[in-house]
């Protein structure tokens, strides 16, 4: 029986000459890819032991995790501190997501990452300087430098005409061929007919051509100047996933590194998080397409509800060559249920959903032109029946078709391949909560919990899908939970903050598949955060792997704001136009460059107006380090005295020159304030304004004094507070012999590369962390 015989080996036969030259050359060129390509086990002289696990929190506060392990609270973590390591990471200056997980990713300072903030500032050509986002900014790119399919490629390589004369003679040919040689038709029936039918291709080929737009505007560039540790892992081999990784997206492909973008990824209108409202409240005026602005972000539209039925209109993008400020349009339409339901239409798709509920996801196309489709995935809640009130979601890229000119994956086909993976949509959009929402006030507090549990579900989803798979050896997943919390629950957590009431503390909420108080939110993100972990621990980590838990940074309370240019102008440092109305406190428009010396944008970053760098700089050179010492003892001095006389405001003010070295030192401001814990920066001082009051009189206007309460459901924050107050978490499941002067999150790259025996690039500003096992 076959299975129960063996073969005889055959006798040996010598090859001829030339089967032995292609067997030799065959072997040589097998040893020489072998050795042509990287291996991590070089790197080091040592192979590396296990897989690399980097599970990130954004907001993760060492204090707080600290204070719950000792009450026994974060089992998980606890253990981690226990058997391995648990320290607090110094995060950067600016204590600022898109910085902070810029350098952690890439282990270097903002100076060498190119990203100095969340705001900067520019000085236009012979203008005044204006503050400006600071981590990326609207470009417009041609079409065929893009990733696009074949067929697009050809439309936009050539003029319209030109198109149309290839197709056409493309068509010509392939039909004359078809007709006569292989259907044998004749020739003078075949040759017209090809005649016709290339005529109508080169038609159809022309038209095509037409339609395709040479140049995308309003693509959302990534101003990160460093790739992340993975890139550098990828290069050597390692395959690498990074799920929801900050300050990823619109970066080069690297093969070996698969990358789902997280922080930094916009909408299908190129914000970063356009919301709606549609309400038939009474008090409401604003109708589409202009509707009442919030704040932040938001529209809220007046609809009108005619024989039980409200018809209106999602705007999407903008469309490419249409008028300014022209919209592409999808229908909505709201009509009464069974059972007190409304039915809301949507694109063409109907859902039915009751009060207070939230509606499965939406599939919209906007469609630029024939050929070029946005297609976006949104969600509603219906807020309110009667007065009408419906939430309606930011309009997300859809991960199973991103456009060409925005992925939000790299490779492009990631995302896709992840959307088929878990069988549904899931939110794209850099920032997939809703602070701003909450933040002005057109939502409640279970609403956005709601919102901030279903995101944290989801990406926990991704993150159990591909961690479970055996393709990589570096795996990343960063969660947003305990920051988006944090940043809007602190009314409610903080006893002394000016918004806190008892009583709404204790209202209940659904959060993390339990009712809790609301007061209870923060430890509750927590206690999500340890669960997570420690199912990673128990179900993914194998013997030899090593486990790094991080954060960007911490969090403190926001109850009072300084508001910096009000400040700059008591101590004398800045001078005022004259004020007519109150639109002139924003944007540095209140400045007499003629006899300022310092101003302030963004979230705490202090400019001189220096000469020969501002267009009517006033402050000598040679000048400038006595004036930034008098402005760090001065703001140091500085006491809250409508709360208590000797109540400290600021705890340091760092130089950036000093702190900071690379090539992109330009782009930072030259004092950074370091407050302290219960302060943050003003309102005002965000986009480079000032807090204005009455004069006396009601004539004009006047500065405000410089300190005020926190009012805004905006309530947590870690911006311009003092680092040494705000450090995230470090964990570790091996005992780290931790540095004298403490871990920096400068650490977490070299570290990780380390881990896998991959070269640390020497342009890292730190060594890696040295294990005792």
């Amino acid at each position: 029986m076959p299975c129960a015989t063996f073969a005889r080996a055959p006798e040996r036969v010598d090859p001829s000459p030339k089967v032995a030259r292609l067997r030799g050359a065959g072997l040589l060129a097998l040893l020489l890819l072998t050795l042509a390509v990287p291996r991590a086990e070089a790197a080091t002289g040592e192979a590396p032991k296990g897989r690399l696990v980097v599970l990130g929190f954004d907001g993760a506060d060492a204090r707080i995790a600290g204070e719950m392990m000792d009450r026994g609270e974060l089992p998980h973590l606890a253990r981690l501190r226990a058997e391995g390591t648990f320290a607090p990471l110094a995060t950067t200056v600016p204590a600022e997501s898109p910085v902070s997980w810029a350098s952690l990713n890439s282990g270097q300072n903002p100076a060498k990452t190119g990203i100095p903030g969340f705001v900067k500032r520019v000085i236009p050509p012979g203008r005044d300087p204006a503050p400006r986002v600071g981590f990326y900014e609207d470009v417009e790119r041609e079409t065929a430098s893009l990733k696009i399919s074949p067929l697009l490629r050809f439309l936009v390589t050539f003029e319209p005409r030109t198109a149309g004369l290839l197709a056409a003679l493309a068509v010509l040919a392939v039909f004359s061929l078809l007709f006569v040689l292989l259907l044998r038709i004749r020739k003078s029936v075949a040759l017209p007919l090809a005649l016709v039918l290339g005529a109508a291709g080169g038609w159809a080929g022309f038209k095509a051509s037409s339609e395709v737009p040479r140049r995308i505007p309003g693509i959302v560039a990534n101003l990160v100047q460093t790739g992340g540790f993975w890139e550098v892992a990828a290069r050597a081999g390692v395959a690498s996933v990074v799920l929801d990784g900050a300050m990823t997206w619109d970066r080069p492909e690297v093969p070996g590194a698969k990358v789902l973008s997280g922080l930094g990824v916009p909408d299908v209108r190129g914000a970063y998080g356009d919301w709606f409202v549609y309400t038939a409240d009474a008090s409401e005026m604003a109708r589409q397409p202009e509707g009442r602005g919030t704040d932040t972000g938001g529209t809220v539209f007046r609809v009108d509800e005619v024989g039980g039925r409200i018809d209106a209109l999602v705007f999407g993008p903008l469309r490419i060559g249409g008028a300014e400020g022209e919209r592409l349009t999808v229908p909505l339409v709201v009509e009464h249920a069974p059972g007190g339901k409304s039915r809301l239409t949507i694109d063409g798709v109907d859902h039915e959903i009751a009060e207070g509920e939230w509606s499965p996801w939406y599939r919209l196309v906007f469609e630029m032109t024939p050929l070029v489709r946005v297609h976006a995935i949104t969600r509603a809640k219906l807020l309110r029946s009667d007065p009408f009130l419906l939430y309606l979601d930011f309009l997300q890229i859809d991960p199973s078709s991103p456009p060409p000119w925005q992925p939000v994956s790299e490779p492009r086909g990631y995302a896709k391949e992840l959307a088929r993976a878990t069988g549904s949509p899931f939110e794209t959009v850099g920032w997939a909560c809703l602070t701003m929402p909450y933040k002005d006030r057109e939502i409640e507090p279970a609403t956005f919990l709601e919102d901030v549990d279903a995101t944290r579900a989801g990406r926990e989803k991704l993150c159990n899908e591909e961690i479970a798979k055996t393709d990589w050896r570096l795996f990343m997943c960063v969660e947003s939970t305990p920051d988006r919390v944090q940043h809007m629950m602190y009314q409610f957590y903080d006893k002394e903050h000016p918004k806190y009431d008892a009583g709404k503390a204790q209202a209940r909420a659904r959060f993390g598949g339990e009712e809790i108080a609301l007061a209870d939110a923060i430890p509750a993100a927590y206690r999500q955060m340890d669960r997570f972990v420690g199912e990673v621990m128990e179900k993914h980590l194998r013997p030899g792997d090593t486990l790094i838990v991080c954060a960007d940074h911490g969090f403190q309370s926001f109850r009072r704001g300084l508001n910096l240019n009000n400040w700059l102008f008591e101590h004398g440092y800045l001078a005022l136009r004259d004020i007519g109305e109150k639109s002139q406190g924003r944007y540095l428009q209140f400045v007499d460059w003629q006899r300022t010396r310092a101003y302030a944008v963004g979230l705490g970053t202090i400019y001189l107006n220096l000469r020969g760098r501002e267009p009517e700089g006033i402050v000598d050179p040679a000048d400038a380090p006595a004036l930034l010492e008098a402005l760090a003892r001065d703001l140091v001095a500085t006491r809250d005295v409508t709360r208590d006389e000797k109540r400290a405001v600021v705890r340091e003010v760092y130089r950036m020159d000093k702190i900071h070295a690379g090539p992109h030192q330009d782009l930072e401001g030259d004092l950074m304030v370091g407050l302290e814990a219960g302060y943050r920066v003003g309102w005002s001082t965000t986009t480079g304004g000032i807090r204005l009051e009455s004069a006396d009189g009601g004539s004009g206007w006047k500065p405000a004094p410089s300190i005020e309460d926190n009012t805004n459901n905006w309530s947590g924050d870690h911006v311009s507070v003092a680092r040494d107050l705000v450090p995230g978490v470090f964990f570790c499941n091996r005992k780290v012999r931790l540095p004298a002067e403490g871990v920096d999150l400068l650490q977490i790259a070299p570290t990780a590369l380390a881990v896998l025996g991959v070269p640390i690039p020497a342009e890292y500003d730190l060594p890696p962390l040295e294990f005792d096992d």
